[in-house]
């Protein structure tokens, strides 16, 4: 039996337009994957840099995918944090939906410093903390045969089996093929909006 996997991630943004208050979107894209890795579908969602409509989006995608395969064994999202600060929270989406998630971070985060970031930049800034440090303070390291690692919080599958498929679906280092197809999708497609975005701006 065919096994499915999903991987969740955003699309291109600019800090800089970020920092001086233009509001702007980029795209959240879903990639499935069958057991051969093989991507067999990939869709798409507007989301808007540092709003709250990532975790509806996420959703959405999630259950797209189940309408096109039937099944899904995992969804994996990079992080927790989409287009800026918009949060999408493993747990709900677990909760809503019955689909295990895995959380990996790819990189260490500074807890300190997202607190101090979203204290100073968001009225509810609680929330979006909470879900960030929750989540990881849950992971656990995962290592690759080249030394390279990863962390990854499980929701809704033993860590052991969700740390067992999360190798078995990685072939480049330390990228679960599931997201390194979407970040590659949602990173061009995340480009051409932010450039139709900017050309409509200078209009």
């Amino acid at each position: 039996m065919s096994r499915y996997y999903v991987g969740l991630d955003d699309g291109y943004f600019s800090l800089s337009l970020k920092r001086r208050g233009f509001k702007h979107s980029t795209v959240l894209v879903s990639v499935i994957v069958d057991h051969t890795l093989r991507p067999i579908y990939t869709s798409s969602r507007i989301v808007h840099v540092d709003a709250l409509d990532a975790m509806n989006a996420a959703s959405s995608l999630a259950l797209e995918a189940l309408d096109v395969v039937g099944r899904v064994d995992l969804v994996l999202l990079d992080g927790v944090t989409y287009a800026g600060f918009n949060i999408v929270d493993p747990r709900r989406l677990f909760a809503l939906h019955s689909i295990p998630v895995a959380t990996v971070f790819r990189h260490e985060l500074d807890l300190d410093k997202i607190y101090r970031a979203l204290r100073n930049h968001f009225s509810d800034w609680r929330y979006r903390f909470e879900v960030v440090k929750s989540v990881y303070e849950r992971s656990s390291t995962m290592r690759f045969p080249n030394n390279t690692a990863i962390r990854v919080a499980c929701f809704g599958k033993p860590l052991r089996s969700c740390l067992a498929e999360i190798r078995n679906i990685t072939v480049w280092y330390p990228n679960p093929e599931p997201l390194r197809l979407a970040d590659i999708m949602a990173s061009a497609i995340g480009k051409k909006l932010f450039e139709l975005q900017r050309k409509s701006r200078k209009r």
